[in-house]
């Protein structure tokens, strides 16, 4: 796990969870992201559903999960999957609900249309543009304002 500073709107509060089983595209990620939020980073969708549940537990909700498609253990449209029903379970209202980036290499149809389908906001191809992911968290609704 890895803390990172950050501002939002002048509160230090935005959590991101950076789940991908390549550890250079999760350096990657939290590099781009480490002025902007507290940075919890991890390698397979098991061990993300792992952290979702303990942040809950400790009502320290994600803001924001940052997720690969293919990784061992559970592929990242499972995770997903498993996080939708925490939150259901959690009777998290559909407004709180974490908000969902999935991050890949995957740009095929049947993908997009899967992670759609569990609810995810926003999807993103590798290689990407620094801009592009952020513009695609400002579309979750989620303002990044550096220090």
């Amino acid at each position: 796990m890895n803390g990172c500073n950050y501002v939002f709107l002048g509160v230090l509060h935005l959590k991101i969870l950076i789940v991908d089983d390549e550890f250079f595209n999760r350096r990657l990620l939290r590099h781009s992201l480490e002025k902007f939020a507290i940075c919890t980073d991890v390698a397979n969708g098991r061990d993300a559903i792992d952290a979702f549940e303990d942040a809950i537990q400790k009502g320290e909700r994600f803001d924001l999960v940052m997720m690969d498609i293919m990784m061992p253990r559970m592929d990242g449209h499972q995770a997903l999957e498993h996080i939708r029903k925490i939150e259901s379970d959690s009777q998290i209202d559909q407004q709180d609900q974490v908000k969902v980036i999935m991050v890949t290499t995957l740009g095929d149809q049947e993908n997009v249309i899967l992670a759609g389908q569990n609810s995810a906001d926003g999807y993103i191809l590798k290689p990407y543009e620094s801009t592009t992911l952020y513009e695609s968290i400002r579309q979750c609704g989620l303002n990044l304002e550096s220090k």
